[in-house]
């Protein structure tokens, strides 16, 4: 049986095998990429979301849309349950195989057309995916470290406030921008899951577990937001690989320095788990093709030649 909810809150230790950990967190990535791809579908028909009454009336009455918002809600309750069962350097990398299946997803329900390389790409990450399940280790008992907390905290507030005055300045596209602060924030908001439930742990305070999944709802309702902006005017698949690649980077360097979680200790899984992020990491980046990749900077050429 997996954890109450009460137990995610009061920062309760899982007692189910962590590979279960691993087979929540692929149910997370599918449920939660499947809902992009279903909110870029009913993007394509609605207005600018703004936090009007008719913006807000215009999204609740399409029902892609709210399909997309309902598959994503899912799926950050199955992460909240996952991060209770497995470490978030785990977690979150798991995660990244779910852009696998929103390129499938898109290919034949957007019937968005994949290439050579983005079926490659596909393959890099469920084969990733598989090598970080298989190297899965318990990790024994850790805490949380302040300093190394707040120094992330701050390091990555600066990269959010730097990409979005670049996005303003037309420097970068919609795409890259709101896919590199969507993974700021969704994988700020795993490390916060996972830094309450240890510190009511560490401290025998269930509080500390509430107060981590609150701060991790509102991180997650931030990225909601930042996505419907980037999905209605940018491709699914772009915004999405973006924002798995930097949601993957802050909750590995969230784990292993401010988590203390460790690497595995024997040299060969030690090595497999290393070969696997970089399968994950480089397959989520060939998903987006060499092309699309081209068309993008070619587009944020025309903006600043425009201005200038």
């Amino acid at each position: 049986h997996g954890p109450s909810l009460s137990a995610l809150a009061n920062g309760e230790p899982a007692t189910v095998p962590l590979m279960w950990g691993v087979v929540v967190a692929l149910c997370a990535a599918a449920s939660i990429n499947v809902g992009k791809v279903l909110q870029k579908r009913g993007t394509s028909d609605l207005p600018k979301f703004a936090f009007s009454k008719v913006s807000l009336a215009a999204y609740a009455a399409n029902i892609h849309w709210l399909a997309g918002f309902a598959a994503d809600i899912f799926g950050g309750v199955c992460t909240l349950v996952a991060l209770s069962m497995a470490p978030v350097s785990i977690v979150q990398p798991v995660m990244g195989s779910g852009l696998g299946v929103a390129a499938v997803f898109s290919h034949f329900y957007l019937h968005e057309v994949l290439s050579t390389t983005e079926w490659a790409g596909c393959s890099l990450v469920i084969i990733g995916t598989i090598g970080i399940g298989v190297t899965a280790e318990t990790p024994e008992e850790s805490e949380v470290s302040e300093v190394f907390v707040s120094a992330l905290l701050i390091l990555f507030a600066c990269v959010f406030i730097f990409i979005e005055l670049q996005h303003r300045s037309k420097k970068i596209s919609t795409e890259i921008a709101t896919g590199v602060q969507i993974g700021v924030c969704f994988g700020l908001s795993a490390s916060a899951s996972r830094v309450g439930m240890l510190l009511a742990q560490q401290f025998e305070t269930p509080a500390f577990g509430l107060v981590g999944v609150l701060v991790s709802v509102g991180l997650t309702v931030s990225g909601f937001v930042l996505q419907t902006r980037g999905l209605k005017d940018g491709r699914a698949v772009v915004i999405i690989t973006y924002a798995n690649i930097v949601a993957i980077i802050v909750a590995v360097l969230f784990g292993l320095f401010a988590l203390g979680e460790p690497l595995p200790r024997d040299m060969q899984p030690f090595c497999v788990r290393l070969i696997s992020l970089g399968s994950v990491l480089s397959g989520t980046f060939l998903l987006t093709g060499p092309t699309k990749v081209t068309e993008v900077n070619h587009s944020v050429a025309e903006l600043v030649m425009k201005d200038s």
